[in-house]
């Protein structure tokens, strides 16, 4: 029994379509040809054709001919078999060869009689509706349709009839199907067959015969058959892409099957024995109509960790999906310049700012991007290491003041770029007064956060005022007639390290 076939040329199409004959209904153009009862394919009683003129169907006359008897020239007309229908004794379709369009099946239409039989369908294809069935008869029958036609078989559409006989399909030159002598295994001819006996080639997964698929997404292929089997069965699953050229082939009962690309898969599982082969064909389209998306995490401000010119931050994980497979990669700047896969998690930042940039890229890399930034603030105030500790001197020698030095002191910090400055006092080496002066210093980092220190320098005045021009020991007579003298001096002066001595 021949059941569903597949082809470069021989298209299966699985839609859910469950009509009545009596509820079906046709978009009809002049001269187009349907059934009216049960009879021969050469009777005229047997159909009614399509009238323009009165917008109705009507029976068909000598002068309309039945299908295929008569040329209409540039005319090509759809014939719609509703009921049970049968061609033998003679050759329907052909001879003249006429440029017929689409013979639609809801009923039976059954090819053959006691004698080999060839047809000729000069038509654009078949369409066999769910339902309809086309029967080949016990001797040898060939059916010829032109190289571009389409045979499509709907779910419960069935061409049935003995594969004992030889009963051969062409599309154009090519022989595309073949039932080869006393119930033998099909010879597919690199395409892909449903043939008799008793196998049954089932497909579980994937379970719909006409589903969809995210592309990089593997597809679980799982099978087997139902009926008997004569000698031991084998097994092959082998996919089409979308222009039926193999890509995939398997010899086991289970297997997986990863889409690279949109379109069109054709998944088919052949199971044989020894007698037959017989091919379950399941439609798998692969498609990604959506647009992946990604949402970073709010922007994050922080202070640097304690002594470091960093922090250590735990970044939110970023929102991202896709109805596919989705890619989720990263991007820094700024601060930092890195790049990585999936989520940032744990990140050490420097200080300045860093945007990391999401991308979401989906399996026909579409991307949806988003971003947030890392500002990590210094601040930790620099220090300043090696103040000397308040001085106390007294003075130099003849001098009011004391020449006082120390070790310049340095800044430090978390971050590298602070100076430091002395900002209030005279500098190590030179000549301090009397007295207390203060010397400040100003740490400053490359935050532009500072930091003052100071220390004291005293200096004593422990040198004792000196008198100058102290007359000698001065001995004279008394003046005459007193009882003294008059004695004069230079005063002496008074003399000091400092000014102010009296």
């Amino acid at each position: 029994m021949v059941k569903k076939v597949l082809d470069l040329k021989l298209l299966i199409l699985f839609f859910a379509i469950n009509l009545l004959i009596v509820q079906v209904s046709f978009g009809q153009s002049d001269g187009d040809y349907r059934s009216k009862n049960n009879g021969s394919g050469y009777d005229i009683a047997t159909w009614e054709i399509y009238d323009d003129s009165i917008s109705d169907w009507r029976p068909a006359t000598a002068v309309d001919g039945v299908p295929g008897a008569i040329v209409k020239t540039n005319k090509t007309y759809v014939v719609t078999i509703l009921h049970d229908v049968s061609l033998a004794g003679l050759d329907l379709f052909s001879g003249d060869q006429e440029p017929m369009g689409e013979v639609i099946i809801y009923g039976t239409l059954t090819f053959g009689d006691a004698s080999p039989r060839v047809y000729y369908w000069n038509g654009t294809g078949v369409t066999i509706e769910a339902g309809g069935e086309v029967i080949f008869a016990n001797q040898k029958t060939e059916l010829h349709m032109p190289a571009n036609a389409v045979l499509t078989i709907k779910p419960t559409g069935l061409i049935t009839g003995a594969c004992s006989n030889n009963t051969e399909i062409y599309l154009g030159d090519e022989l595309i199907a073949v039932c080869k002598g006393g119930g033998g295994k099909v010879l597919t001819f690199s395409q892909l067959v449903d043939s008799g006996g008793s196998l049954d080639s089932e497909i579980y997964q994937p379970v719909d015969p006409n589903s969809t698929a995210c592309i990089n997404q593997p597809i679980t292929l799982e099978g087997g058959y139902v009926g008997g089997a004569v000698g031991p069965v084998n097994y092959e699953w082998v996919i089409y892409d979308s222009a039926l050229v193999p890509i995939l082939s398997s010899v086991t009962t289970a297997a997986t099957f990863t889409p690279s690309a949109l379109g069109l898969y054709y998944i088919t599982l052949s199971v044989s024995d020894n007698n037959s082969t017989n091919v379950e064909t399941h439609i798998v389209t692969v498609e990604d109509n959506e647009d992946p998306t990604v949402t970073a995490a709010t922007d994050v401000s922080v202070g640097t960790d304690v002594g470091v010119c960093e922090s250590s931050i735990v970044i939110t994980d970023a929102t991202f999906g896709d109805n596919c497979s989705s890619t989720l990669t990263w991007v820094m700047t700024g601060a930092v310049t890195a790049s990585g896969s999936g989520q940032v998690g744990t990140y050490t930042f420097p200080t300045g700012t860093t945007t990391i940039t999401y991308t979401n890229t989906d399996g026909v890399n579409t991307d949806a991007t988003d971003a947030m930034t890392v500002t990590v603030v210094d601040n930790e105030d620099p220090t300043i290491v090696g103040l000397p500790a308040n001085i106390s001197v007294n003075n130099d020698a003849g001098v009011c003041g004391a020449t006082v030095t120390w070790v310049e002191p340095t800044a430090s910090d978390n971050c590298p770029g602070s100076t430091i400055a002395q900002t209030l006092g005279a500098a190590s080496g030179t000549i301090f007064p009397i007295g207390t002066t203060t010397i400040t210093y100003t740490a400053t980092d490359a935050a532009s956060r500072t930091h003052s220190e100071s220390f004291t320098i005293t200096v004593t005045d422990n040198e004792d005022p000196t008198i100058v021009g102290l007359p000698a020991n001065i001995s004279v007579n008394n003046d005459a007639g007193v009882c003294g003298a008059t004695v004069t001096w230079v005063e002496p002066t008074a003399s000091d390290n400092c000014p102010g001595s009296t």
